[in-house]
Formats: structure tokens, sequence, C-alpha cells
């Protein structure tokens, strides 16, 4: 099917069928688009609102690529890259690619390589994500007790920084060097993932 509308709140207009999603501004400049692919129909979305998964693509006011990418339920997934008006590379993140669904949508982590650039092609900051797990407590409010009560804990998965972060000026100097590592160990909010995940998100995949 057609799907079009105008977007009330800043007046851009929406096509979506069955092999792309297009918005474009009140002036006609297109915005963004994603390539739809229905090969991931059968992940359930179960957020509100339109759910789009494919490659995905924003761009400037003069038409320059912005941000693309892969998209499944909008998040984000898989590697993504990002540009300076001018066309020039801006910044790189990997992101998990899990068909998990968690208060409906995949769950989204970066993982892997990081980096950012400034216009003139020098590197800005790079580093590493790794992929943890998360002590989590919950409050649920108790009606008798007229408050809220922790009633349950889980471990999640998380990215954190990983290793040897560094920070370089616009001519290429090293301003800061950041070791991450001892970050897992010394916050007991974090542990290694177990194997059984390790395995299922090897490579970045589940």
């Amino acid at each position: 099917g057609i799907i079009k509308g105008i977007d009330t709140i800043n007046f851009d207009s929406i096509n979506i069928n069955n092999t792309e999603y297009i918005r474009k501004s009140i002036q006609g400049d297109l915005i963004e688009e994603v390539k739809i692919d229905n090969c991931n129909e059968y992940v359930a979305c179960s957020d509100e609102g339109i759910h789009l998964s494919g490659e995905y693509t924003s761009y400037y006011k003069n038409n320059v690529i912005k941000e693309i990418g892969t998209v499944l339920c909008n998040t984000k997934i898989k590697e993504w890259v990002y540009f300076h008006d001018d066309g020039s590379l801006k910044k790189y993140e990997n992101f998990l690619f899990s068909t998990e669904i968690y208060l409906g949508r995949p769950i989204q982590a970066r993982t892997g390589h990081y980096a950012e650039y400034y216009r003139n092609g020098n590197l800005k900051i790079t580093g590493s994500y790794k992929l943890v797990e998360k002590y989590q407590e919950y409050e649920v409010y108790n009606s008798d007790l007229f408050k809220s009560q922790i009633v349950c804990c889980a471990w999640l998965l998380e990215s954190i920084k990983d290793g040897y972060w560094y920070e370089f000026d616009i001519n290429g100097s090293i301003i800061s060097k950041t070791n991450h590592s001892l970050d897992l160990i010394q916050d007991k909010k974090y542990r290694e993932i177990s194997e059984y995940l390790r395995l299922e998100y090897k490579n970045g995949y589940r």
C-alpha cells in the first residue's frame, strides 16, 4: 500500500510504499529516505508509530548526505557513517545487530570501532566499545505502603568504552589518552557478558 501525509509539526511531506520511505521539507528538499527491507518483516515492532527497517539516509539542506546506515524498527543497527555539510567524513560507529525486541524496539548498543573527524580529515576522537552486562534495579509502586519499592533486579546488556581512547587537536596532535579497561573492574554494576551471550552476540550479531 501507499501512505501519504504531512507532518503537522514542521509540515514535512511523508510518502511510504512497499519499497521506500521518503520525507521532504515544505520547500521540496529531500530530508531522509529509507530503502525498506521486507526481509525483516518477521521482527515484530510493538511500539506505536511508523516502523521502518532498511537502509537509511538523511540529507542536509544542500542535498549533501548527512548520515547513512541501517535501521530495524526505527533503531540503528550495524555500521553508521556521518558527514559534515561539505561532504567530508564526520563520524563512524557500529551498532549491535539484534532482533531481540525490548520495550517495542531492538536493543541499541554500540560495539567495536568508533571515530570522529575534523572537517580537514584529521582524526578527532577514536576508541572502541564493548558489550557488557549492567546490574539494573526496578521500582514498583506499593499501593499499601504508598511508596515505591525495589522488587526486582537483572543484568541487562549495555555497551561501554573499552581500552584506550584518544583525542586529537585539529592539527593531529594528541590531546588526551584515556584507558577505560579499568571501568569494568572498578564499577561493580558492570560485569563481563556470560559465555552464552558472548556466543550469541559474537561479531555484533544476534
